[in-house]
Formats: C-alpha cells, sequence, structure tokens
C-alpha cells in the first residue's frame, strides 16, 4: 500500500506528449509500462503506507490535486524518466511526499524499476519545458 497523487487520464496525456516531443526515449528502449506491466505515468508519491497525517494534512486525502512541473529527468543508464514535480497543492493547501524530489516517473527501461526514479536527480541530465505544466490529480491510498 501507498499514498499518492494519482494522474487524471488528461494529464497522462499531457505528460506522454511532453516527453515524446523532449526526449522520445521509446526509440532508445524505454516502456512506458512498470516490470509489472502496469501504465505509466501513474502518480507522484506522497509517502509509502496509509495516509500519514505526520506529513500533510488528512483534509487532502480523497480530493484533487494539481502538480507543477518544470523540467523532464533521465538517466540512460539507470534506465528512468520523470518529471520533477515543483508544486502540489490541493485548494491552496501545498502537500509534500517523503521523496527528496518529488516526481512522477515516466517511463523505464527494463529492468529498471519504477523506484530507481529516485534515483536520476543525483546523476541524471534533464531537459526545461518552455512552460510549467499543470496535471491533475487525486489524492488517494493504493492498494
Amino acid at each position: 500500500m501507498y499514498t499518492a497523487a494519482v494522474l487524471q487520464p488528461k494529464s497522462v496525456e499531457k505528460l506522454l506528449h511532453v516527453m515524446r516531443e523532449k526526449l522520445d526515449l521509446e526509440k532508445h528502449g524505454f516502456e512506458c509500462v512498470t516490470p509489472q506491466g502496469e501504465p505509466l505515468p501513474h502518480h507522484m508519491t506522497i509517502n509509502l503506507g496509509p495516509f500519514d497525517a505526520k506529513i500533510n494534512k488528512p483534509e487532502i486525502l480523497g480530493h484533487e490535486a494539481v502538480l507543477i512541473i518544470d523540467s523532464l529527468w533521465f538517466c540512460k543508464t539507470i534506465g528512468a524518466c520523470a518529471a520533477r514535480v515543483t508544486k502540489a497543492y490541493v485548494k491552496s493547501e501545498q502537500f509534500t511526499s517523503i521523496n527528496a524530489n518529488k516526481h512522477i516517473t515516466i517511463c523505464l527501461k527494463p529492468p529498471a524499476k519504477p523506484v530507481d526514479s529516485n534515483k536520476i536527480f543525483e546523476t541524471g541530465e534533464f531537459v526545461e519545458i518552455e512552460h510549467l505544466l499543470t496535471l491533475t490529480a487525486h489524492i488517494q491510498e493504493i492498494q
């Protein structure tokens, strides 16, 4: 179980479009699925396990969230690509993530796993995007 801001379908499409336009990593063997075959991008992790009121206010659970993206990060060695989330909020209330760098995993190059995207902010490269992307998501616990 984990708690996450799960992307709405239109936000998934928007993020994939920008990734393909800027990086086209699929031609280098990256795939928009997890090793278990679940589609990517899917979510921004908030915390592992059930919702944790020590990390964020309980009022955000079950509500729509807005995620602001400013860049795409990738590392061909690690085999991961992610969108960096610079601001995340429900209504006007900002919330955070257990990850040092809030992000959404976009694609992976086998045998990489989604957790590997946490490492790209140390050794990866980034591509700024011309305009900040605004994505919508829903705060929920995932079984």
